[in-house]
């Protein structure tokens, strides 16, 4: 009997507990894998946003087999001062301060396993490359949840402030080059979306597939209530997230209860602001974080998905899809979607057309319940751990 396939899976944050789209993404990264027949060992960045918290991993994950290395991702304006003249991209960067002693460590561990795979899980992942002397048989994948300059871009683009805009547009430069060298340098990509795989399939000499995120849920049947709730639920400290709903409240809410007063929107997620007055609006309920998400979406009905940055997926599109809630957009908030589910999903980047989609749906409950339906069934032909299992276990031993 051949050995196993000895796989360290380097993950960005800790996957326990699923707080955000991000760690939701690298958690079924690890249950595919362990659903297979692997040597499987993982490694873990701790930072203060995304602590390692040993009572959250399921028992059956191996401790011994883990192994979490803290960093220090906190700003001060000095840092950020002097990355004004550092060719290394900021966001990534930070990901890297740690004592020399834990660079060593997770040398040591790595040289123990003497792994035939490593997967780079998320970009700030990707950045211990630099610290690691990986030897040249080990076959390396970078598993790309997004294409972080792209946001970037999209941010400078969008940004009035001058010192912000150069900041940002220096930032897009550095991250642009790091990547475009990662997807090179590595044996091959796997892209979470469709989208950002045609960005790095473009780039010569990168061997990208696209390998979509599977969905460990529910599988819930649709499941709408009378009067239906309009919701927004994501991380306030990542600035897309936080835009789009100042957007959605400002200038799309008001259209929709100038028409309809009693209905509700509900906003919640990690790292809510507390300077901001949203739910002085009628109809606006601000919950904060949440200690439980599925209870909250459980009581919703349609998912707000108002992004004007972004790449990747929204992993709260499929979550919202599994408990049978239905979802609408904006353009930017389905890139990266399979193409047989967005296509089921309504969306505009003009207030007063997401406005009147918003109405359409709260006024007709059949054709709500009609197409929520068919959006559940593009999420299950497209996300499935089975059919997805299938595409990882040919990537895994087909090369």
């Amino acid at each position: 009997m051949a050995p196993k396939k000895k796989v360290v899976l380097w993950c960005s944050k800790p996957p326990y507990p699923a707080r955000d789209g991000g760690t939701r993404a690298i958690q079924s990264t690890l249950k595919s894998l362990q659903s297979l027949d692997l040597d499987l060992w993982v490694v873990c960045l701790s930072t203060y946003k995304h602590p390692f918290l040993p009572e959250k991993w399921p028992k059956e994950i191996d401790q011994e087999r883990l192994l979490i290395l803290p960093v220090n991702t906190k700003v001060t304006w000095w840092m950020g001062f002097n990355m004004l003249w550092s060719k290394s991209p900021f966001q990534l960067w930070r990901f890297g301060r740690t004592p020399k002693s834990q660079k060593a460590k997770a040398q040591a561990f790595l040289d123990s396993v003497s792994p035939d795979l490593v997967i780079w899980e998320g970009l700030p992942a990707s950045w211990w490359r630099e610290h690691m002397q990986i030897d040249a048989t080990v076959r390396e994948v970078y598993r790309s949840h997004n294409v972080e300059h792209k946001i970037y871009k999209a941010l400078w683009l969008r940004e009035k402030n001058p010192l912000k805009k150069r900041l940002l547009q220096k930032e897009n430069r550095r991250l642009s080059q790091y990547e475009e060298r990662l997807w090179k340098s590595v044996d091959e990509v796997w892209s979470i979306s469709e989208a950002d795989h045609r960005t790095i399939s473009l780039h010569k000499a990168v061997k990208c597939t696209y390998w979509p995120t599977p969905y460990y849920g529910h599988f819930s049947q649709v499941s709408l209530s009378e009067p239906m709730r309009f919701f927004h639920l994501g991380a306030m400290d990542w600035k897309p997230n936080r835009a789009g709903v100042e957007w959605l409240v400002k200038e799309v809410w008001p259209l929709v209860i100038k028409v309809i007063p009693d209905a509700t929107l509900h906003l919640a997620g990690k790292a809510f602001p507390k300077n901001v007055d949203w739910d002085k609006q009628p109809g606006i309920f601000c919950h904060g974080e949440l200690d439980e998400i599925e209870p909250f979406i459980a009581q919703m009905d349609v998912l707000t998905v108002p992004l004007w940055e972004g790449s990747g997926i929204r992993i709260k599109v499929l979550e919202a899809l599994d408990f049978g809630k239905m979802v609408l957009s904006t353009p930017v908030g389905l890139e990266g979607l399979a193409e047989g589910l967005k296509s089921t999903i309504p969306s505009s980047s003009d207030p007063a057309e997401f406005a009147e989609i918003m109405l359409k749906l709260y006024q007709n409950p059949e054709e709500r319940e009609h197409l929520a339906k068919l959006q559940q069934k593009a999420y299950w032909d497209n996300y499935s751990p089975k059919k997805l299992i299938d595409a990882l276990k040919i990537m895994l031993h087909t090369h």
